[in-house]
C-alpha cells in the first residue's frame, strides 16, 4: 500500500462517517447553521468519492479551467468552504450579546 492510498482511505472512511451522523443529526435537527454544516460536510464528502473515482480513472472531468485546475474542481471545494462559512456566521450573528 503506498502513502497515497492509505491517505484516500482514511479521507473517505472518517468522511463516510462523518456524513453518516452528519445526516442523522439532520433528521433530529432544523436549525440553519447545522443544515449548512451538515450540507458542507456531504458535499466534502463527495468531493472527496469523485476525486478517489478520478484517481483510479473510472471519472474523469475536464472542461473549462480556472488557474490551472477543472473549474469543477474549484466549484466542490469553495462550496463546501462556503456552506462552513455560512453556518458558521449564523452561529455568530444569533448568539451576538
Amino acid at each position: 500500500m503506498t502513502p497515497e492510498t492509505v491517505l484516500v482511505a482514511i479521507e473517505l472512511v472518517l468522511g463516510f462517517a462523518a456524513t453518516f451522523f452528519g445526516v442523522l443529526l439532520w433528521s433530529l435537527t432544523r436549525d440553519s447553521a447545522w443544515m449548512l454544516v451538515i450540507i458542507a460536510t456531504v458535499v466534502r464528502f463527495g468531493e472527496a468519492v469523485f476525486r478517489t473515482l478520478d484517481l483510479v480513472g473510472v471519472f474523469s472531468i475536464g472542461g473549462t479551467v480556472l488557474f490551472g485546475i477543472p473549474f469543477f474542481w474549484a466549484v466542490l471545494k469553495g462550496t463546501a468552504w462556503l456552506l462552513l462559512l455560512a453556518g458558521f456566521a449564523i452561529m455568530v450573528q444569533r448568539n451576538r450579546v
